[in-house]
């Protein structure tokens, strides 16, 4: 289920359905996506909303615990919009007491059985206290199944790269790169890096032997292992 950050809203008070976790494909053929946004897999999980059983034309809310933005970032989300009869998705910003609504321009309709990121500048909230929600809406029929995945925070002007247990994609890291960890990174085999700022997913390892170093000019969030060795 969902913890930390993400909290779903109440059913029939605030939404009417829930973002569910789930992997391998969603219930319905021909939408949902069938693997993860990262490392795209079967067995990665994924959140989604599911429009079968009665739940066509509904909302699904998934908010934010409040935040500081103490330096520019970008928000990012990869979302999956696959299916004939596929709704919308908003991100809104609540700042100052006041939510602002779709300060992206909303993605709706089939966009196609892929994974894309949309991304949302935080900059002109710097010095603020800030929630996100990331409203999700079935269309009129069952195949309107959207998911989202790998929600994440990159300091602005990094560019992202990621290890994903053999090799970085698109390239390797530097102090102007966003670097995520998707696989075993141990740094007695690859070697020490430095980036701007490091996101350990899930699926992710770090191990920082005694001799190594990693060099994180930014902000760091650990979902997976971190080892740092002391010999």
């Amino acid at each position: 289920g969902l913890t930390g950050l993400w909290t779903n809203l109440t059913n029939g008070i605030d939404d009417n359905i829930d973002w569910r976790i789930d992997q391998g494909g969603t219930p319905s053929t021909g939408t949902g996506p069938s693997v993860d946004y990262n490392p795209g897999t079967s067995v990665g999980n994924y959140a989604y909303i599911e429009a079968s059983g009665g739940c066509t034309n509904n909302l699904a809310t998934l908010e934010s615990q409040c935040m500081i933005i103490d330096q520019a970032y970008d928000f990012i989300v990869g979302y999956h919009m696959f299916g004939t009869d596929v709704g919308s998705l908003h991100v809104d910003i609540l700042d100052g007491g006041v939510w602002q609504l779709d300060v992206v321009p909303a993605m709706s309709g089939d966009l196609g059985n892929t994974w894309n990121d949309l991304t949302v500048d935080l900059s002109p909230y710097v010095g603020s206290t800030i929630k996100i929600r990331i409203r999700g809406i079935t269309g009129y029929g069952w195949s309107s199944d959207i998911a989202i995945d790998d929600l994440r925070f990159t300091a602005s002007g990094c560019s992202t790269t990621v290890w994903n247990g053999s090799n970085w994609s698109p390239g390797a890291p530097s102090l102007s790169s966003a670097v995520e960890i998707s696989g075993l990174y141990d740094t007695s085999n690859q070697g020490s890096f430095e980036c701007c700022s490091l996101l350990v997913n899930p699926s992710g390892e770090l191990i920082i032997e005694d001799s190594q170093f990693v060099v994180v000019q930014n902000g760091m969030t650990n979902n997976g292992t971190v080892t740092v060795k002391n010999n």
